[in-house]
Parts: structure tokens; C-alpha cells; sequence
């Protein structure tokens, strides 16, 4: 369990250092065009390394204060990246065999 929590704090912490500066409102429309369409036709794109993921995951936030008029597509992308994330959380546990312990865990009231 404890290399879960460090592996998944290591992915956190990679997420919230180095944020970029805010991104222009015609690459953010673009990018999030670009991501949501392929996401849309070919889950290949989930393929990606979890370092890039965190940072089209960071971009959308960030494209989302600079263009609001289009934070729901941005919210979308985002949030398909979020949960193929979530995904290999998952994933990651049930090859480890860490379901029951988490769930157990969980059921302890461990949050």
C-alpha cells in the first residue's frame, strides 16, 4: 500500500509543479478541437504517458480561465483525461492485487 501512496502522490505532485502561463485562446481552442476529436474516434490517444495526460489535464484547467466562454469543451476534455487516469489507478491495483486492501481500507473509514 505504501507504494501506491507514493506512486500516486508522485503523479500529483507532478501535475501541480511547473504550471504554464495561461494559454492563448485560439492554441486552447484548437488543442482542446484536436484532443477531444481524436478522443472521439480513437482511444489511442489514452495511450499517452501519464506526464503528458497531467499536462493536457493542466491546459484545459488553464484554457478554461483564459477563454470561459468555452469552459464546458474544456471541461470535457479535461475530464475524459481525469478519468483515464483513473483508469490506471485501477488498472494499476488489480495487477497489484490492492482492491480488497483499498476496500477494506475504505471500509475502516481510511480516507
Amino acid at each position: 500500500m505504501k507504494k501506491f501512496v507514493l506512486i500516486t502522490v508522485l503523479l500529483l505532485a507532478t501535475f501541480a509543479v511547473g504550471q504554464e502561463p495561461a494559454t492563448a485562446v485560439n492554441q486552447c481552442r484548437a488543442d482542446a478541437n484536436k484532443w477531444l476529436s481524436q478522443l472521439s474516434v480513437d482511444r489511442s490517444t489514452m495511450q499517452l504517458g501519464v506526464v503528458e495526460i497531467g499536462q493536457r489535464i493542466r491546459m484545459m484547467g488553464n484554457c478554461g480561465d483564459v477563454d470561459p466562454i468555452k469552459i464546458s469543451e474544456y471541461n470535457t476534455v479535461g475530464s475524459v483525461y481525469v478519468l483515464g487516469l483513473l483508469f490506471r489507478h485501477v488498472n494499476f491495483m488489480s495487477r497489484h492485487q490492492l482492491i480488497d486492501q483499498f476496500k477494506a481500507e475504505d471500509d475502516a473509514g481510511l480516507r
